[in-house]
C-alpha cells in the first residue's frame, strides 16, 4: 500500500468514528467516495477521493433542493476553499464538520412549498366580509337572505 492509499485509509477510518451516522462509504469502483447526509437540511455533499488524495484536491457535489440556489452555491464554494486551502494534507474531517454547520445554518430549507401553499389557502379562507345592511328599507328580508347565505356556507 503507497503513502496516498494508507493516508486515504487512516482517514476514513477518522471520519467514520467520528461521524458514523452521517456517513456512508462508497469503495465499489476504483476510487473512494462517501457521502455526507444532513438530513435536517435535506442536504448531502458527495465526496470523491482520487486516487493519489491527499496529494490531489478532493472532487465535491453538493445536493441541497430545498436551499435557495445562491445559498447551495455559497456553501459549495466554502467547502472548496477548504479542499484548496488543504494543499496536500488531509482535509476530510474538517470538510464533513463545515458541511453540517453550514447544513444547519444556510442550507436548511424555507418553508416548503406544500406548507407555503396550505397556509395561503387558509388565510384566503378566514377572509372577512363587512356588509351594511339597509335597516329602513326591507331589513326583515335582508336578514333573511344573510342568514341563507351564512347557512350554505357563503
Amino acid at each position: 500500500m503507497d503513502d496516498a492509499s494508507q493516508r486515504q485509509q487512516d482517514e476514513l477510518t477518522v471520519i467514520v468514528a467520528m461521524f458514523e451516522d452521517r456517513i456512508e462509504l462508497d469503495e465499489s469502483g476504483d476510487s473512494v467516495a462517501f457521502w455526507v447526509r444532513a438530513p435536517e437540511a435535506g442536504a448531502v455533499l458527495r465526496v470523491d477521493l482520487p486516487p493519489h488524495y491527499p496529494y490531489e484536491p478532493l472532487e465535491l457535489s453538493l445536493s441541497c433542493p430545498g436551499a435557495s440556489t445562491s445559498a447551495a452555491t455559497a456553501a459549495l464554494q466554502s467547502l472548496k476553499a477548504i479542499v484548496h486551502a488543504a494543499d496536500s494534507e488531509e482535509c476530510c474531517a474538517q470538510l464533513v464538520q463545515a458541511f453540517l454547520e453550514l447544513a444547519a445554518e444556510s442550507l436548511a430549507p424555507a418553508a416548503s412549498s406544500e406548507a407555503s401553499v396550505a397556509k395561503l389557502t387558509t388565510i384566503s379562507q378566514e377572509e372577512e366580509l363587512v356588509l351594511r345592511i339597509d335597516h329602513m328599507n326591507e331589513h326583515a328580508s335582508y336578514m333573511k337572505q344573510l342568514e341563507r347565505w351564512a347557512t350554505d356556507g357563503g
